[in-house]
């Protein structure tokens, strides 16, 4: 988990916000190990948006609303189950 630089929730988050999640995520699509998700970049940047609130207030993100998200994304076209994978880890990052 040590290898994915988000802002982390709560204050930190506050300060950077979703351009700086967004800009990080860019980053980690393009030079990390996460760039199968190339593909998916717009839809798992629209979840987050939707995720922003609950992680500014409570810093986290609960099993249920973090389930939500996983089955809003498997749903979407064009998805494999290493996209899956990876979207599960940067789900997981907010736990």
């Amino acid at each position: 988990m040590s290898s994915i630089k988000l802002p982390a929730g709560g204050n930190d988050f506050r300060m950077q916000g979703i351009s700086g999640f967004n800009r990080a995520f860019s980053n980690l699509i393009r030079y990390g190990k996460f760039s199968n998700l190339q593909d998916n970049k717009e839809q798992i940047e629209r979840i987050f948006s939707s995720l922003v609130p609950t992680i500014r207030r409570d810093g986290k993100i609960p099993y249920s609303t973090r389930r939500q998200a996983l089955l809003r994304f498997i749903r979407m076209p064009g998805t494999t189950k290493e996209d899956e994978r990876n979207f599960r880890e940067l789900l997981d990052f907010y736990k």
